[in-house]
């Protein structure tokens, strides 16, 4: 069976992006995320944070996002 390489002569098709749209588009999208943990922690917090099932929301959320 033959095993395939990266074909360095096939480097035109290759589509360059501008190293800032990366950083915009993670920054957006640590914002984003930012906000939406902000509500979910703020409706955990407002709301039942004494729950056995809330800690193992908040514990899973974080393991999962981090």
């Amino acid at each position: 069976m033959e095993t395939a390489f990266f074909n360095s002569d096939n480097l035109q098709n290759i589509i360059i992006i501008n190293p800032q749209i990366v950083w915009i588009v993670f920054i957006i999208s640590l914002i984003i995320f930012i906000i939406i943990s902000a509500v979910i922690f703020y409706h955990w917090f407002a709301y039942n944070y004494k729950s056995k099932n809330t800690l193992r929301s908040i514990i899973i959320y974080l393991v999962g996002s981090g």
